[in-house]
């Protein structure tokens, strides 16, 4: 009995010196100092949208870093939500490691289409349909859709806003051209007229290629790589003025 009681007290003592340890330790770093601040952003083929040094001048602001806060005093509930904020960001993520230091790690949206509206200005889109601001400092080449598309660049894009400009119909036949390398490389821009109907832009001829709406988009792009592979190249096709895809097991001149 006496072995049993002298056991249980070697195991509260042990606990209880083990707890002691932890506040220790933990109050021993929260105390101290944060170092630095580690950034690394994932973007696009290796380019970004969000300035890494910009980025780190206000995280260091928002960490008051110059004046060595400690650890216990850094607010990293502002910190998420500062990144959330960011409209390049896709999603984040940040923690103070046991070096002391703040380490950040970000990945940006991927941009497939660019689309201008009626007064010229743009938004990016993703794969997804998830609409981001354009940037001073970075223009990728993704293919550009412009003309009668209707949608604010000053406001969050909703569901029935998107849904009613356009951009989805858009973004459905980038898709679509992205499924073949020869219309990727020959289409140069999409443009959507006041019917409606989207008309394509191929590089190295001048007739206009009316494409129409969506409905058997992937049809209409294969008759045009057909027509395009067996008239690329002849002065019959310098001829023509307007190439139309509407128009069903056939391509009218």
């Amino acid at each position: 009995m006496v072995k049993k009681i002298l056991s249980i007290l070697v195991w509260i003592i042990t606990a209880g010196g083990i707890v002691t340890l932890f506040i220790f330790s933990r109050s021993n770093y929260l105390s101290t100092p944060l170092k630095s601040i580690s950034i690394d952003i994932e973007g696009a083929n290796g380019h970004e949208f969000v300035d890494k040094d910009t980025l780190l001048c206000e995280i260091g602001s928002i960490c008051h870093i110059s004046s060595k806060n400690a650890i216990g005093n850094i607010d990293m509930v502002q910190i998420e939500r500062h990144l959330n904020d960011n409209p390049w960001i896709e999603k984040s993520a940040s923690y103070i490691g046991l070096d002391s230091i703040l380490y950040i790690n970000a990945k940006e949206y991927e941009p497939a289409l660019r689309v201008f509206n009626k007064s010229g200005k743009s938004i990016y889109l993703t794969e997804q349909g998830v609409a981001f601001p354009t940037s001073d400092t970075y223009t990728p080449r993704v293919l550009i859709a412009s003309g009668n598309f209707d949608f604010p660049t000053d406001t969050k894009i909703n569901d029935s806003i998107y849904q009613n400009s356009g951009l989805a119909d858009a973004l459905y036949i980038r898709q679509a051209i992205q499924k073949d390398e020869f219309l990727q490389s020959c289409i140069g821009q999409l443009y959507r007229n006041n019917a409606g109907d989207f008309e394509i832009t191929v590089n190295e001829i001048d007739a206009k290629v009316v494409l129409g709406d969506t409905c058997q988009v992937d049809s209409k792009l294969l008759k045009m790589k057909t027509f395009l592979k067996h008239k690329l190249g002849s002065e019959e096709l310098d001829n023509y003025s307007k190439v139309n895809l509407k128009f069903k097991n056939q391509i009218v001149c």
